[in-house]
Formats: C-alpha cells, sequence, structure tokens
C-alpha cells in the first residue's frame, strides 16, 4: 500500500485520505475508519489488557473461553495520562485486534 502510494504521488501533492486510501486498497481494510482517530485526537492512546479470571478458574484448562478487558488512556506529550471514557462525545481509538 505504501509502496503504491509513494508511486502515483511521487512528483506530486497528495492528502492524507489518499494515503488511507492507498493503504485500504492493499488491505481490504477501511484503513481510513480507523486512521480518522488517531491523527484527528489529541495524544495517543496507552491500551491495557488485563485477563478477568471467572470463578479462579484459569479458563483454557477445562475447554471454557477466557475473558480480557481493554481499557484505554490518553497519554499527551506533556507525560499526563487522562483516562478516556466510553459514550456519546467520547474520543475513544479504535483499535483493531485478533
Amino acid at each position: 500500500g505504501v509502496k503504491s502510494y509513494l508511486e502515483k504521488y511521487a512528483y506530486s501533492n497528495a492528502e492524507t485520505p489518499d494515503l488511507w486510501n492507498a493503504l485500504s486498497k492493499a488491505s481490504g481494510t477501511d484503513v481510513k475508519a480507523v486512521m480518522h482517530e488517531w491523527t484527528s485526537a489529541p495524544g495517543y492512546p496507552v491500551v491495557c489488557i488485563e485477563e478477568v479470571k471467572n470463578g479462579g478458574q484459569d479458563g483454557d484448562k477445562q475447554g471454557k473461553m477466557r475473558s480480557f478487558r481493554c481499557t484505554q488512556k490518553r497519554f499527551l506529550s506533556s507525560g499526563d495520562e487522562e483516562e478516556v471514557e466510553d459514550g456519546a462525545g467520547s474520543s475513544l481509538w479504535k483499535i483493531p485486534l485478533k
């Protein structure tokens, strides 16, 4: 995606959507939908993932699925972190997980 973007715009001007379109075409994923939050919100996300224990079980040992809780904090260049809340008007980053 990046290679085709650079080749296409080597001697011309490009805008941010041009890069997202090239990456989307190459990956088959809507890159613009994910990257909009990353480039328009101040700071960047600090993601914490913790395993949620269910009744003292370790999950997979008895064929049960394991559960995880994901939270986000916003990291700013000032070194501050602030909680990022889910809800109307919030600025949660979309983070693809597999």
